[in-house]
């Protein structure tokens, strides 16, 4: 019997204690969680270092596993803010990735709630995207991402397609809690990618975006997990 069919609600397991972000060297922790109301199975990879000789939780992802159909889907991650620019973001989508793909699951997809757009640009560094690439000229919930071209600016720029997309977006928690900037017009800030994000008070078609190559996805998994190797 492996991990994910042993392991009971509400228990943690150590599964590995060779990473390191920064100057912290890392436990990785398996937590099934108890029933959240959508009867479906939610489970936690998480990151733990002894910081000041307590043992404190750096970030975590989290995502709905359903063993018997070998499907999973993508909810959120989350880094403590004291912790973050260590790049434990991507080390967490690699390290899901990987456990899934090492478990047999064959399906990864993303929650169709998803409402951090920078979560759905990381997705698709590892190759996550919709089924129909013309959907991205014809939707209008489409928000394209750029950076700042100065290598100093952190910022997270946002240009929507649409004003009403736009509107509810600046209502949304996660635009006050992540502060980015929606820009009114295309400027010499660096282009990211587009996404397509439906809001979820908003009567739109769900966009289902799920991993389209396991072997791009698989190899930049291990390089990115190699670099955080003890």
């Amino acid at each position: 019997m492996n991990i994910i069919e042993s392991i009971q609600e509400g228990e943690k397991k150590v599964i590995a204690d060779n990473f390191f972000s920064g100057d912290f060297r890392q436990d990785l922790v398996l937590k099934k969680s108890k029933d959240d109301g959508s009867h479906k199975d939610k489970y936690y990879l998480e990151l733990y270092s002894k910081v000041n000789g307590l043992y404190r939780q750096q970030a975590y992802i989290y995502f709905y596993l359903d063993y018997k159909l070998k499907t999973c889907y993508f909810i959120g991650m989350k880094t403590e803010e004291e912790y973050r620019g260590l790049n434990m973001g991507s080390l967490l989508i690699s390290i899901w990735i990987d456990f899934c793909l090492n478990n047999g699951i064959e399906y990864l997809g993303v929650n169709s709630k998803q409402r951090k757009p920078f979560l759905l640009y990381m997705l698709k560094n590892f190759t996550f995207d919709v089924e129909n690439i013309e959907d991205y000229n014809t939707r209008s919930d489409v928000i394209s991402l750029y950076k700042g071209s100065d290598f100093y600016d952190n910022s997270k720029y946002l240009l929507f397609r649409d004003e009403n997309h736009e509107k509810q977006f600046r209502h949304n928690n996660t635009f006050k809690d992540d502060n980015y900037i929606i820009l009114d017009y295309i400027t010499n800030e660096t282009f990211l990618t587009d996404i397509i994000f439906p809001i979820q008070n908003i009567t739109r078609n769900p966009a289902e975006y799920y991993l389209k190559d396991k072997e791009i996805a698989a190899k930049k998994c291990r390089k990115i997990m190699k670099r955080h190797k003890i």
